[in-house]
């Protein structure tokens, strides 16, 4: 199972640069209509390396257009952050073959907004060393060759970024040096999505998406995954969503939470979901639990070969019976708490793995796992939810949370007219239905309504299109629209808040109030708020407060996301 492209992966890093007298300031870079010192497309990657040697912070604003002087580095301690324009038109290519595009050396390194193109054969197209990158777009044109996409090491994080490599052999993304983070990511690839290859550090992976033949693989390093989407859908030969496997006389372990893995057939066994394998000398552990397998022939591979010792140990996951179990050689695999075949899924064939309420995956996980970490799930909604109804919020199995669709029941209910609190007051009781006893409905005397509507489930498009309609509920699932759901018919109240320089945001005048009933909803939106008003493009954040008719608020939930 070796993979050739990670010995092809550089990691020799520029260490030295000369002294430059340039003045700290911010840089307008082809970009008409800003602040700040105009340089050209072509000055770009002279400036950007002397800014490593100035002795202050500096900042590029790059145009939207494509900046083909490449390849782009910066080196230093000193805070730097490259910043794409709005709607994703900063587009950065290499000049040189087989060099890398992007490379950021130094923790207080940062680029956002940008896109880089694959566009002339490359080697990994971007290097992160502690530098930071968030919304960054990576495509890979056909009929070009790349290493690899992203490089990360020492402390580097990925996130909200695409990447998406076409490449029979490039890998999506890979740690090397060091400890690694990818959060809130898509990462897309012909061949692996994620690999973690650093004997001494680790590489965590959480609210992702992976499409790729092979998921997440943990190579003699350590690797967590959590609440994370691996599909395999389209894999043309053996693949499998997650694997920790030692290469020769090195450890590898694999931490895998609440991940949905799908596979590409049923029938043929050619998908495997989890793998744990260990060549002489070598040791793996992969450790899974509260994870849905869907479409899988094997459901769990272990394999060592003579001298090597591989383990794996499988708990509250949910996969098909009957399904096969390779385990073979020096180890142990152990699996408890099976769960029954994962089904009750939004829309499967499409790839939508959110869960339905009939779902048997609702409520299912390990009743008594380690929530230190597990505070959302991939959409961003509460974890530990009450999805059944019953009153005990308890744990989903896979990496989506069913939230509540209204007030629950608890399962051991006693006689009719009775709640958890006691003795019902009859209609208009606790329960705040009509007549709502004295003070009428939303009075806050002992029988009023106070009960929060639930606000969950909120989904904004990463980039939305502007257009001069005014927002409307019941969007199409085609248009644009920001995606919410509640627990009881409530007034929702959208603030908007536009992030400017250095990643702050200020609070936009203008805010939007829609009345909106149980169960999801769908606002089209497409930065108009008014017949007057309307967002300019550029980044934003929203915040959705509900309000129910006795006047109890909902916990507020903010999403960010762009209009250009």
């Amino acid at each position: 199972m070796r993979n050739p492209i990670l010995f092809a992966l550089a990691t020799a890093l520029p260490l030295a640069f000369g002294t430059s007298t340039a003045a700290a300031e911010d840089f307008c870079v082809a970009k008409p209509r800003c602040i700040g010192t105009a340089i050209t497309a072509a000055q770009l990657p002279t400036r950007l390396f002397e800014a490593g040697s100035n002795g202050t912070a500096d900042r590029f604003f790059l145009g939207a257009t494509t900046f083909a002087n490449g390849p782009y580095t910066y080196s230093s301690d000193e805070r730097m952050e490259l910043i794409g324009a709005s709607g994703g038109g900063s587009i950065l290519q290499s000049g040189v073959v087989n060099r890398t595009i992007l490379t950021l050396v130094g923790s207080a390194a940062s680029v956002t907004g940008v896109h880089v193109e694959v566009a002339i054969d490359t080697g990994v197209a971007v290097t992160l060393s502690g530098a930071t990158a968030h919304d960054l777009t990576l495509t890979h044109l056909l009929g070009t060759q790349a290493g690899g996409g992203v490089l990360l090491n020492d402390g580097a994080t990925l996130a909200d970024s695409h990447i998406s490599m076409t490449g029979d052999f490039a890998l999506g993304v890979v740690s090397s040096i060091g400890s690694a983070t990818i959060v809130g990511s898509t990462i897309s690839s012909n061949n692996g999505a994620v690999a973690a290859s650093s004997p001494s550090g680790e590489l965590t992976v959480a609210r992702s998406i992976l499409h790729a033949p092979l998921g997440a693989e943990a190579l003699g390093s350590r690797l967590t995954v959590t609440d994370t989407l691996v599909d395999g859908r389209g894999a043309t030969s053996t693949s499998f969503g997650l694997a920790s496997i030692a290469q020769g006389p090195v450890t590898a372990e694999l931490h895998a939470r609440r991940t949905t893995v799908v596979g590409w057939n049923t029938t043929s066994g050619g998908a495997i979901g989890a793998y744990s394998a260990a060549e002489a000398g070598g040791t793996s552990t992969a450790e899974i639990s509260d994870s849905a397998f869907v479409d899988v022939g094997t459901a769990f591979l272990r394999s060592a070969s003579p001298g090597g010792v591989a383990n794996l140990t499988a708990r509250w996951n949910a996969h098909a019976d009957p399904l096969e179990v390779i385990d073979e050689g020096a180890g142990t695999l152990t699996e408890s708490d099976r769960l029954p075949e994962p089904t009750g899924f939004v829309d499967a064939a499409n790839g939508d793995f959110r869960l339905l309420a009939d779902s048997p995956l609702v409520d299912a996980g390990d009743p008594d796992a380690d929530l230190v970490n597990a505070v959302v799930d991939l959409d961003g909604a509460p974890r530990l939810a009450d999805g059944n109804g019953d009153c005990v919020p308890r744990l989903d199995v896979g990496a989506f949370e069913r939230q509540p669709s209204g007030p629950c029941t608890p399962a051991d209910a006693g006689r009719a007219g009775e709640t958890p609190g006691g003795p019902s007051d009859g209609p208009g009781g606790p329960s705040g239905g009509p007549g709502g006893g004295p003070g009428g409905p939303g009075g806050s005397g002992p029988t009023g309504d106070h009960v929060k509507p639930i606000l969950s489930a909120l989904h904004v498009p990463a980039r939305l299109t502007r257009s001069k309609r005014l927002p409307k509920l019941g969007a199409s699932r085609r248009a644009p629209a920001i995606a919410f759901r509640l627990s009881e018919r409530a007034k929702v109240t959208l603030r908007f808040a536009r992030r400017g320089r250095g990643g702050r945001y200020r609070t936009l005048h203008s805010s939007l109030r829609v009345s909106a009933r149980a169960g999801a909803s769908r606002l089209g939106f497409g930065g108009q708020l008014t017949r007057r008003a309307r967002l300019a493009a550029g980044r934003y954040r929203v915040t959705l407060t509900a309000r129910d008719a006795a006047g109890n608020s909902s916990r507020p939930l903010t999403v960010a996301f762009r209009i250009g």
